[in-house]
């Protein structure tokens, strides 16, 4: 029988590990060194990555996310505050270990912080290192796992009666800038939006003729329009008309000015609804998010909006 003309595959016998060697690299190629070694170093190989820098590459992430500035300022606390209570025992943040951060939980305890505040701090810390690992810019993420307290169950947020309303706003008219924090009220009453939404209104932002209301520093910089009633309408129509004027000082674009003439502050505002809240003998706190439920039960029980909008 004649031999085949065919010859058998011959397999490949080189070693695994050679095969698995990375290739060298050319000369005069500039490449930088790739892994995380790099990436922590910004370049030099076997410098461990600082708090600073890591601070401030985690800062840079939240605002990509369009987290709220407020929210920012919080994280950045919170993980300063780990930084110094570690100190010399984890100079870096690869050298912090997931008893460092049970230690650190356990004595925020101590101190009598609440739960809720203790469980705040846990999730800030496992949002940062799993950032910090998922860069690559640590080998493992002591906080992964790292539980939070059982944090008790908050009592139902106060909402506003119509009574209540109506004497808060019976309340404007014994302040001293009545027509100022009629239209706060009504503004808050009627739109339920956020504090901080309400103090970055402008003048511009009212269109007197669809009667409506543009916030543009809504959550996660999602401007919206939003209706107004007619009483909401006319207490800001007087207000611009006779209120305002008394209390500008030089040209602003500000709705809501404070009683120096400056954009009404978040201070100023807080106060406002206290000494309202105050004089109309309400056993409650009076805040904006006070308003902001009672504007989203008053949609339910109208049928206008579904749970999810609280």
């Amino acid at each position: 029988m004649p031999a085949p003309t065919w010859k058998r595959k011959q397999r490949d016998c080189t070693p695994i590990a050679r095969r698995t060697q990375p290739a060298k690299a050319q000369v005069g190629n500039d490449l930088p060194p790739e892994g995380p070694a790099a990436v922590q170093s910004g370049g030099e190989e076997g410098t461990p990555l600082s708090w600073d820098r890591a601070l401030q590459l985690y800062d840079d992430y939240l605002h990509t996310k369009r987290t709220a500035h407020a929210t920012i300022t919080c994280h950045h606390r919170t993980l300063r505050r780990l930084c110094d209570a570690l100190g010399d025992a984890a100079p870096t943040p690869a050298d912090v270990t997931l008893d460092d951060l049970r230690r650190y939980q356990l004595n925020l305890l101590k101190a009598r912080q609440a739960a809720g505040t203790v469980a705040n701090a846990t999730g800030q810390l496992r949002s940062f290192f799993s950032f910090l690992f998922l860069d690559e810019l640590l080998d493992q993420n002591p906080a992964a796992r790292l539980a939070s307290p059982k944090v008790p169950p908050r009592p139902p947020g106060v909402v506003l009666s119509v009574e209540d309303v109506r004497r808060l706003l019976e309340a404007t008219q014994q302040s001293k800038h009545p027509l100022l924090e009629r239209a706060v009220v009504e503004v808050l009453y009627c739109t339920g939006v956020r504090r901080a939404e309400l103090l970055a209104l402008d003048v511009f932002d009212i269109d007197h003729k669809e009667r409506t209301l543009l916030v543009r520093a809504g959550k996660g910089e999602k401007p919206r329009l939003l209706p107004i009633t007619p009483t909401c309408y006319e207490a800001l129509s007087r207000y611009l008309e006779y209120g305002r004027p008394e209390l500008e000082r030089s040209p602003l674009e500000a709705l809501f000015l404070g009683p120096r003439g400056v954009r009404l502050n978040q201070a100023t505002l807080m106060r406002i609804l206290h000494r309202l809240g105050d004089r109309a003998g309400l056993s409650v706190r009076v805040t904006p998010h006070c308003f902001r439920r009672t504007c989203a039960t008053g949609l339910l029980k109208n049928g206008t909006a579904s749970s999810r909008t609280t």
